[in-house]
């Protein structure tokens, strides 16, 4: 598995040779993404590593292999009814992420967040968090969101008789109801934030490193294309598309609507799984290092301050308690 020799910048920390002793990617460069899926052979000297990487792809991927193997040692380390649930709702996940959003669709993504919420929620983020560097980043990435999602409304629901709570969700906004066929409703904002990622191109979303100009114009489009899946769905809640329009501040699809409080709290947690999740092509960040970047997105972009102050205070620490991976 060559993501093994990956920095936290996805850059390659020993040379990459071909199977005639040429160096193919030198130390110290981001590796193309082909290389993911080649054999690579280990050449252990007293001293270091010899890397080689091999055209000869045919047969069973060794890489997905290591994948498969990984996979099940989290969940069997992981050993609760989350891990056990975890194959099920996962599956649902992947089904719903295919083709286009539909009436019945929605009432499966329902249907996962029941179950996703009903087990250890600390325990199947941290196996999602994990996971993630073996399988299919959007799919746990959204789940994962939408758990945490739905926790920390739960946290905002006990705040309600507080001044800060009543500027953030009411003053300026119109009433959001915490009642719990609203938060389901919700919460499919927060599952399906990035959906529009899947009429996306695979070698854009599954490139290691930076992303090229051209490139990066193309994710950013990806809210508005999941506006419209829900809105084809008949889904017309403006919370609920506002969650999945806003969820990037720095490129919103509603303008006029920049501070809805929803969107605000589904942008925090985007960004906190991201950063405490490791990816073939960097580790994880520490909690320091992500309370340090959701802070400096807070004032960079405006977003309410007493919303990230509950979040830090009673959402991620409950998700930091029981965290192993």
């Amino acid at each position: 598995n060559i993501e093994r020799f990956l920095d936290e910048n996805g850059k390659i920390t020993v040379d990459l040779f071909n199977e005639q002793g040429a160096i193919i990617v030198p130390k110290g460069k981001i590796p193309p993404a082909k290389i993911f899926s080649m054999y690579i052979y280990i050449y252990k000297h007293d001293h270091e590593n010899t890397i080689i990487v091999s055209d000869n792809i045919s047969g069973r991927s060794a890489h997905d292999e290591d994948r498969k193997d990984f996979k099940s040692q989290v969940l069997k380390d992981a050993g609760s009814t989350a891990a056990k649930t975890y194959e099920k709702i996962n599956d649902d996940m992947n089904s719903l992420l295919q083709d286009k959003l539909t009436a019945d669709k929605i009432t499966q993504a329902e249907n996962i967040i029941e179950k996703s919420i009903s087990v250890d929620r600390s325990l199947l983020v941290n196996c999602l968090q994990t996971l993630r560097t073996a399988d299919q980043y959007t799919a746990q990435h959204s789940l994962s969101v939408s758990i945490i999602f739905s926790h920390a409304m739960e946290d905002f629901s006990l705040e309600r008789r507080h001044t800060d709570f009543y500027n953030a969700f009411q003053n300026s906004h119109d009433q959001i109801n915490f009642q719990k066929n609203y938060l389901k409703k919700y919460t499919i904002g927060a599952l399906l934030h990035d959906f529009g990622k899947t009429v996306m191109q695979s070698s854009i979303l599954k490139k290691p490193g930076s992303l090229s100009v051209e490139e990066f114009e193309q994710i950013k489009k990806h809210p508005l294309a999941g506006v419209k899946a829900l809105k084809n769905a008949g889904l017309a809640d403006k919370h609920l598309l506002l969650i999945v329009g806003n969820h990037h501040p720095a490129y919103p699809v509603f303008h006029h609507v920049r501070n809805n409080p929803l969107a605000e709290i589904c942008s925090f947690i985007d960004v906190y799984d991201a950063c405490r999740s490791q990816r073939s092509y960097k580790k994880a960040f520490s909690r320091e290092q992500t309370m340090h970047i959701l802070s400096y997105n807070q004032k960079e972009y405006g977003l309410n301050p007493y919303i990230l102050e509950i979040l830090c205070r009673k959402t991620f620490p409950y998700f930091e308690k029981t965290r192993k991976y």
